[in-house]
């Protein structure tokens, strides 16, 4: 009752086209690639719409309505990629000095987590505040990350899954890769929404 209340008062508007009706409407969703394995990163497609502005939604508006359509939309291939290969999902934390009111990359995790039926650790910490990454090279970015995120826990023989919303240079992946495997993992598999390349 709640829910129809909500669609008749408060109806979605597609991030992407503005069409009304749905967070992300039928067209938009057919523009995306699928979600598959992209070099060494499993991904929904590329920064380009309409990926582009259900991020953007998602993390500067914490808007996550359109995010749950394309999870929901894409659940069965998630599913037939990722059952039984993991045993835990493990997401990139905040920067302490830059933490929003809505954690987006946590809020995907406990998405996938539904679908998985796997459980979300939040022991990866970023001990220190970097630089944002934006206009920084690819060495620059790696140096900026080295040793900036721990691992807060045991992770001995897990399989994980490490969870961001875009990939661009790959950085800040490897630099949580590694905290991750420091802590005992016996494998990694990386996820996001969009490949910024």
């Amino acid at each position: 009752m709640l829910s129809l209340f909500r669609e008749l008062f408060f109806p979605d508007r597609c991030v992407s086209c503005g069409s009304w009706g749905s967070a992300l409407c039928e067209a938009c969703l057919s523009r995306i690639d699928g979600f598959k394995l992209y070099g060494r990163t499993y991904a929904f497609g590329f920064y380009i719409e309409p990926l582009k502005s259900l991020i953007w939604a998602l993390k500067y508006k914490g808007y996550g309505r359109a995010l749950e359509t394309l999870i929901w939309a894409f659940k069965d291939e998630i599913a037939f990629h990722l059952n039984g290969s993991i045993d835990i999902i493990v997401f990139v934390p905040e920067d302490p000095c830059r933490k929003r009111f809505f954690n987006h990359v946590f809020y995907l995790s406990k998405l996938l987590s539904d679908i998985l039926s796997i459980p979300v650790s939040r022991g990866l910490c970023k001990l220190r505040s970097t630089p944002p990454q934006v206009g920084l090279s690819g060495k620059d970015r790696k140096r900026n990350l080295k040793g900036a995120f721990i691992f807060k826990g045991e992770l001995s023989g897990k399989r994980v899954l490490l969870v961001d919303d875009v990939l661009t240079t790959g950085a800040t992946l490897m630099a949580c890769e590694e905290a991750v495997l420091g802590a005992g993992a016996s494998s990694v598999k990386k996820l996001v929404i969009a490949l910024n390349s």
